[in-house]
């Protein structure tokens, strides 16, 4: 039974129930339920998500997923992750609670000296410091693919992360 069964199952109960020989209100045990904390799910990168989504849709149980990561079936980068810190235990949990995808950090690049932002203009596929001072936001791996990854070591670029 989770939280929310027990509390539509109490709130279901008479004003008055005996527990245990003695009258105990409903609302002082409803106030109890409500104080239960609830898990939370953790979060996981999109290729975490990727693969139990697969794995679901494959009938995998657990089990199989570890075996997955563990021949590096999907690559290397889920196999990397997979091993450092308690990975493990957060790819066991996400299996179990649920999870949500982590956001990618974005960043905003502005030239120092002239306070031009980092700029992608979709329509022409360009890149360009914006005299128009609008700027796009990037991931780091945009911006590497896009062999902008130089900004991360440049004194004359600030980089600055973002809220979306």
């Amino acid at each position: 039974m989770n939280k929310h069964e027990a509390i539509k199952k109490v709130e279901q109960m008479g004003e008055y129930e005996r527990f245990v020989n003695e009258s105990i209100p409903k609302l002082s045990v409803l106030n109890i339920l409500n104080q239960l904390d609830e898990p939370e799910k953790v979060k996981v990168p999109q290729f975490v998500a990727d693969l139990l989504e697969f794995a679901k849709l494959n009938d995998w149980d657990l089990e199989d997923v570890f075996e997955d990561v563990r021949n590096e079936s999907r690559g290397a980068e889920i196999s990397k992750w997979f091993y450092q810190k308690n990975n493990m235990d957060i790819l066991a949990l996400a299996w179990i609670l649920g999870y949500e995808v982590e956001e990618k950090k974005r960043y905003k690049v502005v030239m120092k000296e002239t306070k031009q932002p980092l700029y992608y203009n979709a329509g022409d596929k360009k890149l360009f410091f914006s005299m128009a001072k609008i700027a796009s936001h990037f991931t780091r791996q945009q911006l590497e693919e896009l062999n902008f990854g130089w900004v991360f070591n440049c004194e004359g670029v600030e980089v600055e992360e973002v809220e979306e």
